[in-house]
């Protein structure tokens, strides 16, 4: 077919649009093959909890160690959301969600994006590269969607939303601090170059800021995120750990264009157009995040690609628009068929196999019958809250629920097995443990303890005499 040198037709599809196209469709795939994590438990256990008592949960009740300690959830409103729609829809629907708002935030990055379709494709892809972590079923996947709203809502000079929105945010997901950058960077690109426009941008920043006093949490909201992130990193969570290691090669190498972009514009950054300046400032502040924590590399990049496709641009040929060939459909119809049946296929037996059942009805059987008190080791701690509620566990994933001691302790016996002090303080009588974990090697050849249950997954022990 000739090459049409005319603007292309709004709704008319290009050839240009194929590897977009196959891209998202891959992506939409992620999306609804999102797993359940350890987290995503005690967040349908809370929102469960809260939805039939119909009150906010103030105080720790699913463990027997800190039964009774303020628990600070700043997320109260995240995990009623997961229960009325897990309630609605089981795991699918709630994965729909989840993985539908990283869906939705990666697009409109893309939108947001200026340039050739080559370099924006590239950013696209380096985008997608960054962005596994997201695909989680976990409130973090709530604020993707919220962080890029409310990048929108200031690029488009719609500050009187923000305040309203970060209150929302507040009550869904600690994250919303990055909302607050937000504001104060369109707050800060107004002061240093558009000065007779500063106070509106400057007092939205101020209200983003205290927005999330209107939270249970109230004026305590900003320092217990602050001690939560402190004990993550203290303990060794994961995913607070900094950017220096190979995997994060992928984010050195956006962040790196990134102040090489900067840089390079730097003597006529005034004379940028404003929206470009601030995704540039957002996403050095997100990158310095990044370098601290790793799991701030999703946000990074959501903001880092539209930005580099601004800031650092290159002239290419115009191209002509090709309209997209019968070859063409019928590969995306192909592509489209086979995600389909890859979902289908993944998702049999109620997803099993992503995850949705950690724990077999055999095992929590012999958990439900073990004597009391129990030891979980961390990360089996979520599971137990939704599948054994009748046993109050050790420990799990909520950090600001615990003393700081218990929780590096904790630690210690999961990565070494190092057990026995913690089980004479706590007079520990059963023990769920990974299978192939150091807890149980140790505990396999401790004389005072016998397995009860044993199967791929979960080994449980109980003390000699009590089973």
């Amino acid at each position: 077919m000739a090459d049409v040198t005319e603007p292309r037709l709004r709704g008319r599809w290009s050839a240009d649009d194929l590897p977009v196209a196959l891209i998202f469709l891959a992506l939409a795939s992620l999306a609804l093959l999102s797993p359940p994590q350890s987290d995503t438990w005690f967040h349908l256990r809370a929102g469960r909890e809260m939805w039939d008592s119909g009150t906010l949960i103030r105080s720790e009740r699913f463990s027997y160690t800190s039964q009774g300690r303020p628990w600070y959830n700043h997320e109260w409103l995240s995990q009623l959301v997961f229960h009325g729609v897990f309630a609605l829809g089981g795991p699918l629907l709630l994965t729909v969600l989840t993985g539908g708002c990283a869906l939705a935030a990666v697009l409109v990055s893309w939108r947001m994006m200026r340039g050739s379709y080559e370099w924006r494709l590239g950013l696209l892809l380096a985008l997608v590269v960054l962005m596994p972590p997201a695909w989680a079923v976990r409130p973090q996947a709530l604020s993707l969607l919220l962080f890029m709203l409310a990048l929108h809502l200031v690029l488009n000079r719609r500050f009187v939303w923000m305040p309203i929105l970060i209150a929302v945010w507040a009550n869904a997901h600690g994250v919303v601090l990055f909302g607050v950058v937000v504001a104060a960077v369109g707050a800060l690109d107004a002061l240093l170059w558009a000065r007779e426009r500063a106070g509106r941008p400057v007092v939205v920043a101020m209200l983003c800021a205290a927005a999330p006093v209107l939270s249970p949490l109230g004026w305590r909201y900003w320092p217990r995120v602050v001690q939560t992130v402190f004990e993550g990193r203290l303990i060794g969570i994961h995913e607070y750990r900094s950017a220096f290691e190979l995997a994060a090669l992928p984010f050195w190498a956006m962040f790196v264009a990134l102040v090489f972009a900067v840089t390079r514009r730097a003597r006529h950054f005034g004379q940028v157009d404003a929206a470009d300046r601030q995704l540039a400032l957002l996403s050095g502040a997100l990158g310095f995040a990044s370098i601290l924590a790793i799991r701030n590399a999703p946000f990074f990049a959501l903001a880092a690609a539209p930005a580099l496709s601004r800031v650092l641009s290159f002239t290419t040929p115009q191209t002509r628009w090709h309209p997209l060939g019968r070859g063409a459909v019928g590969l995306l119809s192909i592509a489209a068929m086979v995600a389909i049946a890859t979902v289908a296929y993944r998702w049999r037996e109620g997803g099993t196999h992503l995850g949705w059942r950690p724990i077999s009805a055999s095992a929590a059987n012999a958990i439900r019958s073990c004597p009391g008190p129990i030891f979980n080791t961390y990360a089996a701690g979520g599971p137990l809250l939704w599948f054994v509620p009748e046993q109050r566990v050790f420990i799990d994933g909520r950090v600001e629920a615990y003393p700081v001691a218990l929780l590096e302790r904790s630690r210690q016996a999961d990565l070494y097995g190092d057990y026995q002090q913690l089980f004479r303080e706590y007079r520990i009588r059963c023990a769920v443990v990974p299978t192939d974990s150091p807890m149980a090697a140790a505990l396999a050849l401790d004389s005072s303890m016998e397995t009860s249950f044993s199967d791929s997954q979960w080994t449980v022990f109980v003390v000699n005499g009590t089973g």
